[in-house]
């Protein structure tokens, strides 16, 4: 449960961060 608190956050930014660096190329 300690885990899963601080991937569930990054991995939603990541998540975005991807997607909006594949548009922008």
């Amino acid at each position: 449960m300690h885990i899963s608190q601080p991937i569930c956050p990054n991995q939603g930014p990541q998540l975005r961060h991807k997607q909006t660096a594949q548009q922008s190329t």
